[in-house]
Formats: C-alpha cells, structure tokens, sequence
C-alpha cells in the first residue's frame, strides 16, 4: 500500500464510511482472476470426489434469488470451463436463466498466494488499529446478477472488496437510513440482519453508490446495509472482512468439535411395539450408552487441562497467522535435501511458547505443532529466526542429542523433522 496509507486510512475513513481506492497495487491485482478460478475449480473437484459426505462445503452457488441445494455441484465452476467468462457461458447455455452467483468463504485457505497477499495487507492495518479479537477470514462472490441473491442486509464485519474481473457495483445505506424496514422490536446493529424488501426501486435513491474496476478496493463499515448491483458481464471480487464483534469463547466450540467428531453418531433403529413403552423406557440401548461414555470421557479430557493446551495452540496458529485461523495446509512430499541452504521466510510469522503440559508449541503460517520442550529446540528456533542462510546438512551435524528422562527430547532425527515441518509449512524456504 502506498506511503502513510494506513494512517490515513484509520485516523478518517475506519469504522467512519465507505470508500473507494482506485488502482491500489499500482496495476497489479491484489487478487487475479486466475487465481480465483483456479481455487473455485479445485473445489468443485474436491466436493465431487465427496459427495453425501458430512462436509462443511464452504460454497454455494445462487440461480436468480433462490440457492440451490440439489445437484449444485455441476452449475459450480470446473475446470473444463477454462475460466469464469467460460463457466459463466456454461450456465447461460445450460440454464437458460438470468443472475446467477457463485460464493466461497475463506478462500485464503485454498491459496497459498492469496494468504499471503491478504497477510501483507493487513498487516500495516493492524498496526494501527491492534490485532482484531479473534476472527479475520475471506470470500469469494463471481457472478452476473441483477442484484445479491439474499437481498439487502448487513454484517457485522468491515468489509475490504478487491475487484479482480468486470464493474463491481455496491449500494449501501447508513444503519438509521433504513430503520424503518426493521422488524419492530429489533435491534440490528450488532447483529447480522437481512431487509424483507418487494424491491430495491423504494430505496434505490437514498443509496451510497461505490463502483470499482479489476484493481480497485471498495471499503465499507459493518454498520452499513450494502447490496451488490449488477453491472452487466461476470464480476469477480475477493473481500477481506473483519469481525467486529467475535470472542474467542466461541472458538472453544471448534475444540470441543473436533475432540467430539470420532463419536458415533448415527444408531439403528430400536426395535418397537406399540403399547410396551414402558418396557422400552427401561432398555436404554447400549450404543446410546456406549456414546454417552465416550462424550464424557472427551470432555473429562478437554477439563483435565486439554481445553487450555488447545487454546494456546490455537492463540499460537492466530498470532502466526495474522488474524487469520483458516489457512492453507502443509504443502506435502517435502523432502530434505542436506546441500541445500535454507532461510526463513520473514512473513511467515516463526513463533512458539513453553505449555503447561511441558510441550514446547511451534506455529508458523497459522500452522502449529507440539515437541518436547529442549535446549536444542529452543537453539535452533533462534537461531532460524535470527535470519541468515543455513545449509541442511550443517544445522543437522550439530544437533546434539538430549534425554529427559528414559526418553530422547532432541536428535539429529529430531531436527530433520521440524525442519522438514518448516519448510512444509512454506516457513523455510531455498536461500
């Protein structure tokens, strides 16, 4: 961003009002088209190689106002489409239909290179106005549309709207302005809410109008209603957005989940015969009872001090990451190489701390993982933070090894494994 842009930016137009900034990068865009697509197509193949399976999609595709639901997976940008002009042609010849909207969330965790930038970019932000609490993430919308699907609405994030194809077209309106149309009783502003509106002509006039061409950002508060306003041709815009008001005890749902989804969680159907429920009420199935065991003893676990070695490996992966706690996943069939040098990416955010459980916590690109706490590793993480290049083969002669215990904490097998987690994690790279 250019000079003094971020001072700027907090001191008069943050959390104050809508904004456009022409050409930002200078004629590079932040997000190219290409790359959109390529993450869209991608995930188009990964959810039909999952289909029927429980999986949090992240997608959904929009004919006119209505989201479809059934057979969605093949009106989603593939591959074979070439690009989204391609895929848009695709719809229009097989659909026959007018407004159709393809939308992605955290799309910075199926791109490596769209992680990064959105880490660049924010990072001159938040020096000025502090890391946000707990969530920062981003989206996807690509489409040709008359108007957003699900109509007029607010959020409560600020929203930063890069345009990487076509017009982008926003209307917003102050939160006052639209109060009437409020369901009565109802307080919407620190809410996520959407207008029951007939149509946008009753309130088109009173509308703020932002527009923006491939390398422009719109900006805009999460107090403001906004809808997007077609232009006429595919438009695709990559956001930012930041959660104005989310706490970090809701992150203690994603632990419990996580610790929770081995359960069983479907039963067979118990056996019945009308008039006998008593009789039934007194056999209480052994799986449900199996299950509930299982429920009890995750959570007895998560109690007994695993609930606090997760948050701070999760405060590790959010510090590490930005603000960002979905990111792109370890880059796989990393083989060390001993003549080859390496150097610490400075972006990528190198940090660790002691846990309670005597772990030593290592996190980079919002990724972590836990060693025995040793000399050794503390040395070399150090010593890779400090800078510099470091030949593969010398940084492994050195390691001397440690005992704790009947165990060994730290070896020449050691190092190679965390070096070769670092480079995965794409936290060291070739110097």
């Amino acid at each position: 961003m250019p000079a003094g842009f971020w001072k700027s930016f907090a001191q008069d137009v943050w959390r104050k009002q809508p904004r456009v900034f022409k050409n930002v990068h200078e004629g590079r865009l932040f997000a190219p088209p290409e790359e959109l697509f390529r993450i869209a197509a991608e995930e188009t193949a990964h959810l039909a190689r999952t289909a029927g399976a429980r999986s949090d999609f992240g997608c959904h595709i929009s004919l006119g106002k209505a989201m479809i639901m059934q057979d969605h997976i093949r009106l989603m940008p593939a591959e074979g489409d070439g690009s989204f002009d391609g895929w848009a042609a695709r719809l229009s010849r097989e659909e026959g239909r007018e407004g159709f909207m393809y939308y992605m969330n955290s799309a910075q965790r199926r791109s490596p290179l769209l992680f990064q930038r959105y880490r660049e970019f924010t990072e001159g932000l938040f020096e000025q106005i502090g890391l946000p609490s707990w969530k920062v993430s981003t989206d996807m919308f690509v489409g040709d549309y008359p108007e957003t699907p699900f109509g007029v609405h607010k959020d409560v994030v600020d929203n930063f709207h890069f345009v990487a194809a076509g017009r982008k077209r926003m209307l917003l309106w102050p939160y006052e302005t639209l109060l009437p149309y409020v369901k009565e009783g109802v307080d919407a502003r620190d809410i996520d809410y959407a207008l029951q509106l007939r149509s946008l002509k009753d309130i088109r006039e009173q509308a703020i109008v932002l527009e923006g061409d491939p390398g422009d950002l719109l900006y805009w508060p999460g107090h403001f209603w906004h809808c997007a306003e077609g232009t006429g041709g595919v438009v695709a815009t990559s956001s930012c957005y930041i959660d104005l008001m989310y706490s970090p005890l809701m992150g203690l749902s994603d632990v419990v989940n996580a610790k929770l989804r081995p359960v069983e969680e479907t039963h067979p159907f118990t056996p019945y015969v009308p008039g006998r429920h008593q009789e039934l009420a007194g056999a209480l199935p052994e799986r449900l009872r199996d299950t509930t065991r299982r429920v009890a003893q995750g959570l007895k676990e998560l109690v007994d001090g695993g609930l606090e070695r997760e948050m701070e490996l999760t405060w590790l992966r959010y510090v590490s990451g930005g603000g960002f706690l979905r990111v792109p996943p370890p880059a796989s069939g990393v083989v060390l190489d001993e003549g080859q040098a390496l150097k610490l990416v400075p972006t990528s955010n190198l940090v660790w701390r002691d846990l309670a459980s005597g772990e030593l916590g290592c996190a980079a690109n919002g990724l972590v993982e836990t060693w025995p706490a040793s000399h050794g590793l503390r040395q070399t993480l150090q010593r890779l933070s400090g800078g510099g290049a470091h030949r593969v083969g010398a940084l492994l002669d050195e390691a001397k090894e440690e005992l704790q215990g009947s165990g060994v904490v730290w070896s020449r097998e050691r190092l190679r494994e965390v070096l070769t987690t670092l480079v995965a994690w794409r936290a060291l790279a070739p110097a």
